[in-house]
């Protein structure tokens, strides 16, 4: 593995990240918002829009990661910048198996998270 390498073979690199809320049957959580505190890369001055301007794709999964109904993209932030929050709002009802959230993106550019956190509260009776 190259660590400088920012491509396979001349496609892009595409990483994401999946992870399971906790479920809460019989009760519905409402997933407000997702906060991911991100590292932005060096992206190139000219190229791909989605080189120049990264961003990052949340979807939702609310069946376990069988369907993904629910997709927001946010930008990642400027070449270099550390300590970027990314937020996602507005994710709307757990399922009754709980949320599949998957964080993911593709372009030519290093980036990192550093920290994601969701906020969760129960959702009315």
């Amino acid at each position: 593995i190259d660590p400088d390498a920012t491509d396979d073979a001349g496609d892009d690199l595409i990483w994401s990240v999946r992870t399971m809320a906790p479920a809460s049957y019989p009760r519905a959580q409402v997933l407000s918002a997702v906060f991911v505190n991100v590292v932005a890369g060096r992206a190139p001055v000219d190229g791909d829009a989605e080189d120049v301007s990264p961003e990052m794709i949340l979807k939702v999964s609310r069946d376990g990661g069988n369907t993904w109904p629910v997709s927001q993209r946010r930008s990642i932030g400027l070449t270099g910048q550390r300590n970027k929050d990314v937020i996602f709002r507005s994710l709307g009802l757990s399922g009754r198996i709980g949320t599949t959230l998957e964080l993911s993106m593709s372009a030519a550019v290093g980036s990192g998270i550093v920290s994601a956190v969701a906020e969760m509260g129960a959702a009315a009776p």
